[in-house]
């Protein structure tokens, strides 16, 4: 497996069609099959490893090396790339290397709830304005 290289930022597009802005290893993120397009203008800085304001949608690979089975995830820039990845490739290649796409895992989104707790303790109870 390629050696973590220096980090740069790269665009992300969520579901929702939110640019964010994300620091990743650059050896890995700037193949083509992982669909990090440039980071776009006003796009909100996040942690790729973070949960808030979601988890970013990545595949889980793995790749035969020497007899020796190796497991890797990748994130991935768009839906467009996730479903190119899932319905016809089934390979990607990073860093030179091929690995074999076993699974894939959607967004996951940190939503606020209309509503606290719900505790009544004198308080208001909406979490949002006009609920």
């Amino acid at each position: 497996m390629t050696a973590n290289g220096s980090r740069r930022w790269f665009g992300y597009e969520s579901d929702s069609g939110v640019n964010f802005a994300v620091e990743l290893d650059e050896s890995t993120y700037e193949s083509a099959n992982l669909g990090f397009p440039a980071v776009a203008v006003g796009a909100i800085a996040m942690r790729a490893s973070g949960t808030i304001p979601l988890q970013m949608r990545r595949v889980n690979c793995s790749r035969i090396v020497n007899d020796e089975t190796l497991r890797a995830s990748f994130y991935v820039g768009t839906r467009d790339a996730l479903d190119t990845i899932i319905s016809t490739i089934n390979t990607i290649t990073v860093g030179g290397e091929a690995w074999q796409v076993q699974s894939a895992v959607g967004e996951v989104y940190k939503v606020i709830p209309a509503t606290d707790t719900a505790q009544l303790d004198g308080d208001i109870d909406n979490n949002l304005a006009g609920v």
